[in-house]
This record gives C-alpha cells, structure tokens and sequence, in this order.
C-alpha cells in the first residue's frame, strides 16, 4: 500500500503549532495566532497538523529533559551538602537523604526500563527483517 504523501503546513498552520507549545487550549492557541477557535479546531483534526504539533512537543519535551538531566549532578551535590553537614538542621538532613535514597532506586529502575525497552525494540526490528 503507497503512503499518502506528507503535506506541507501552511503558514497559518505553522503559526498555529508554535502556537499550541505556548498556549493551554486549542482556543487560547488559536486566538493568539488570530485565528478562530473553530479554525484551530479544524487544523487539529487534519492529521499532518497534529502530527506536526506532536513532534513540536516532543522537541519540547526532549530538550527539558536534557536541562532536567544537566541539572541533577548539581542538586544532588546540594542535597549531599545538606545531608553531610553536621551544622544544618536534623530535619533538612533527614530529608535530604531521604531524598537520596527514594531517588537513587526510581533512577536506577527507571534507567534499567530504558535498556529493557531498548533492547526489546531492537529485537523486534531483527524479526521484522527475517
């Protein structure tokens, strides 16, 4: 079965994504670009549009975690220094590994889902080809 050619967002449509990462609703995106709501609703059930709004997201959610990441060594550096002087309160102390320690198994799970997942994705590629 050939694809359907992928179209081409207007330039009202471009808008309207950019739109939609800055924006809450379909309306309130809509009407910052000064287009109508109906309009904005249009342009979401046209699939190109919505795939195209997707991928801004996940552009968005992609550089997000990689400013969440590039921050972690720096906070947990702070909550060791909580943790680690004797000078600071025992309840920030407390939390602060507290902190440590209900963080350090989420990562450490999360991390092995990820090669899991990897893993079972690659698999599945290899017995598509065979």
């Amino acid at each position: 079965m050939a694809q359907e050619p992928q179209k081409t967002l207007s330039p009202n449509q471009e808008k309207f994504v950019v739109a939609m990462l800055r924006n809450k609703t379909i309306k309130s995106a809509a009407e910052s670009c000064g287009l109508s709501e109906n309009t904005g609703l249009n342009y979401m059930r046209e699939p190109h549009v919505r795939a195209a709004v997707s991928e801004a997201l996940d552009r968005e959610l992609a550089e997000v975690t990689r400013q969440t990441a590039l921050a972690m060594k720096d906070a947990l550096a702070t909550l060791a220094e909580i943790h680690s002087d004797a000078s600071n309160a025992p309840t920030a102390r407390c939390s602060a590994a507290r902190t440590i320690l209900t963080l350090g198994p989420q990562m450490r799970e999360a991390q092995d889902l990820s090669e899991r997942i990897l893993r079972l994705e690659k698999l599945a590629k290899e017995s598509k080809r065979r």
